[in-house]
């Protein structure tokens, strides 16, 4: 459920910004968990659109991603530690708050 939150509420922060009421570079500048939420779901979007029939969700917290000049670099920052953790819940050194893939 607080997932669901945290989503829910970067996209609706990110619709400040697609509709001109923040300027993207001062959003960006001030925040970075809407980069890790993005890390976290973005391997999961098409399948989560396109099972649900809700193909614009997380649309502006996507646009919004991509508008920083060096979003690839910010993304793979938190992919990376995404990765990690789930590769330290794995061998028992991290409580597992980032499922493990089926092997």
């Amino acid at each position: 459920m607080a997932e669901s939150s945290q989503m829910s509420y970067w996209d609706m922060a990110a619709s400040l910004v697609t509709q001109g009421a923040i300027p993207a570079r001062m959003f960006n500048e001030g925040n970075t968990e809407h980069f890790a939420v993005y890390a976290k779901l973005r391997p999961f979007l098409d399948e989560i659109r396109n099972t649900t029939r809700y193909t614009d969700y997380l649309q502006h917290l996507e646009e919004v991603v991509h508008l920083h000049p060096h979003s690839a670099d910010r993304v793979a920052i938190f992919a990376r530690y995404i990765d990690r953790q789930r590769g330290l819940a794995a061998e028992g050194k991290q409580r597992a708050s980032y499922p493990v893939a089926d092997a």
